[in-house]
């Protein structure tokens, strides 16, 4: 677990920060998931006000894009809230690949630093 002032020191370096909502035994693979009572969704352009369940929690990841989760009454094993996730992006049209066990999902408040060029152009320069 990182403090707040660990936090603050890596996003004053312009790092990305980002968190798990699920915990681990060990390395983040999913065989080492702890059972949770969070299902999350990253929902990119998918507004929070327009999904069927209204999320517990939701924040704008970057501009125009959002993640958000949903609190449960008790602990399911960390595959069957993926599971839930999967679904719920799938239904209301959010990212598809944004639900799995071990995805990292901003820290919301803190700002998107990632390179825009990551992906082998940079979008500022396109039409």
């Amino acid at each position: 677990m990182i403090g707040e002032s660990s936090l603050m020191q890596l996003v004053d370096k312009g790092r990305d920060v980002y968190f798990a909502p699920v915990n681990f035994r060990g390395p983040r693979r999913q065989e080492n998931a702890k059972a949770i009572d969070w299902v999350w969704a990253d929902l990119d352009f998918v507004h929070p006000d327009k999904l069927k369940i209204r999320p517990t929690i939701a924040w704008q990841s970057s501009p125009g894009r959002y993640q958000a989760l949903w609190k449960l009454s008790e602990l399911v094993p960390a595959d069957d809230a993926a599971e839930c996730g999967k679904r719920m992006a799938y239904a209301e049209g959010a990212d598809k690949g944004g639900w799995d066990v071990t995805q990292v999902l901003r820290i919301p408040g803190t700002p998107v630093r990632r390179k825009l060029s990551c992906c082998g152009r940079n979008p500022r320069n396109t039409p």
